[in-house]
């Protein structure tokens, strides 16, 4: 039997497991929401990049970025980003339904961090056990598929959004409610953020006032590094931007309203800015949404010579009703290029095997030819007389198709020496200057005059015709 002596004096020590009465010190205010939102910052990173990926997909081909959002990808949802569709090839047939929650709980553990009610407090640990579903699903997922290499940004970003709630959720548990802070003023540097990053606040123009201009310009994305922009650079971009700022505005100033308000701060001052946002966004999107339509009209219809810059030459058949116009461009550093568009979409190209130019031509009768090219028109073919040699002299010609680029037939003379050419009949206009001189009962087609004799070409084949 133990005997406990205690001397006068001394307080006897308590008897007890170890550490029965030992207490964890409550985490306070600053611990609880240090890491608060971090889950928002991941989600509406990942949530913005992809959003503005889809609705200006001018950006989307942007060095490296086909990598960076198939790296994020397992962090997107296309249902409420891109309207259901892939942006990357690894969200094909994925629904994107837990980073769809992930999304969504991102938003919500915020402000549930800083309300005193406990209810509401305690449905973080709800929305954590939930997140902690949807990421293992998401995980298996990725490893099922062998993707893991492919998306590595991704599941460091999940595995961090999950840490983040999860801490958070278990501090706000703890915490005493009377010493959480007000929602933080310096939040609202987020909007010139926004505003200064031109393609956010174009995003949710495109997005809330003419979406058709999204389909547009994909349409041109393959039409050359002039034509690409061709849904962009337009006057219709300057409401559409406004448009999105005003929009970002409305937002600051709903976060600055919805209570607990912040003290000594006016009642009417996010009224006031409110007001003056929705009297802009109302003008602005009605210029936009009024001025859209002409502009895809217009893309999908019109010629794009004149948008063309550097261009060797061109030609364009718009008498089709109800059909776009085609059109053939010739460009290149050495007018080597032909390139056909239906409007402003590109629908093929191919190489001349020589220079449009400078060419320097006569007709068989060496009667100079002094137009700045040597071609014509018929239907849908274009015949161009091209040059390899020092002296610009024609010893080539290329007919190339205005509906889709591609070369019809190609002629030259023995051992590619030069000829003297002349375009009979045809669609362009008569003009002896560029050598298209058509005779009484003449029929279309191309006479050519080399050293070694005249011949006929048929526009069409190529082929030499009898007379």
């Amino acid at each position: 039997m133990s005997i406990l002596t205690v001397e006068p004096g001394q307080r006897s020590p308590e008897l007890g497991l170890l550490g029965e009465n030992r207490k964890r010190p409550a985490p306070t205010a600053r611990q609880a929401l240090a890491v608060s939102h971090v889950p928002l910052a991941i989600s509406g990173t990942v949530w913005w990049l992809f959003f503005m990926a889809y609705w200006i997909p001018e950006f989307h081909n942007f060095p490296g970025g086909d990598f960076l959002l198939t790296q994020l990808s397992p962090l997107a949802a296309p249902g409420i980003t891109t309207q259901g569709n892939p942006v990357v090839a690894l969200q094909v047939d994925r629904s994107g339904a837990m980073a769809a929650y992930l999304l969504l709980a991102a938003l919500a553990i915020p402000p549930l961090t800083r309300t005193r009610y406990w209810l509401a407090r305690l449905s973080l640990m709800v929305i954590s056990y939930a997140a902690v579903v949807a990421v293992v699903v998401s995980v298996l997922g990725i490893l099922v598929r062998g993707q893991v290499q492919q998306t590595v940004l991704g599941l460091i970003g999940l595995v961090v959004w999950l840490v983040t709630a999860l801490v958070t959720s278990w501090r706000s548990l703890w915490v005493d409610v009377n010493t959480l802070p007000i929602r933080p003023k310096r939040a609202l540097w987020l909007l010139p953020v926004y505003v200064l990053f031109v393609p956010a606040p174009l995003a949710v123009g495109r997005w809330l006032f003419s979406p058709e201009l999204r389909d547009a310009a994909v349409s041109v994305l393959d039409s050359g590094l002039t034509l690409r922009w061709a849904a962009l650079l337009t006057p219709i971009s300057l409401p559409l931007y406004l448009s999105g700022v005003m929009v970002g505005v409305l937002a600051a100033c709903l976060y600055a309203y919805v209570p607990p308000r912040w003290p000594g701060t006016r009642r009417r001052t996010p009224i006031f800015f409110a007001a003056a946002a929705l009297v802009t966004l109302l003008i602005t999107s009605t210029i936009a949404s009024a001025a859209a339509p002409g502009r895809v009209e217009r893309l999908a219809t019109a010629s794009p010579a004149d948008d063309v810059s550097f261009s060797c030459g061109h030609w364009v058949n718009d008498e089709m009703p109800g059909e776009p116009a085609r059109t053939l461009i010739v460009t290149g550093a050495r007018c080597d290029r032909a390139t056909s568009y239906a409007g402003y979409r590109r629908t093929g190209g191919s190489p001349l095997d020589g220079s449009l130019l400078p060419i320097r031509a006569n007709q068989p009768d060496e009667t100079p030819i002094t137009s700045r090219y040597v071609a014509a028109l018929y239907d849908d073919i274009v015949v161009m007389a091209t040059t390899t040699r020092l002296d610009a002299r024609p010893n080539g010609l290329v007919a190339v198709r205005l509906s889709d680029g591609g070369r019809a037939w190609s002629f030259t003379c023995a051992d590619h020496r030069p000829f003297g050419l002349r375009f009979a009949g045809g669609d362009d206009p008569a003009d002896p200057a560029a050598g298209r001189i058509t005779r009484v009962g003449e029929p279309d087609s191309i006479n050519v005059a080399c050293d070694s004799g005249s011949s006929r070409l048929d526009p069409t084949t190529g082929v030499p015709v009898a007379g």
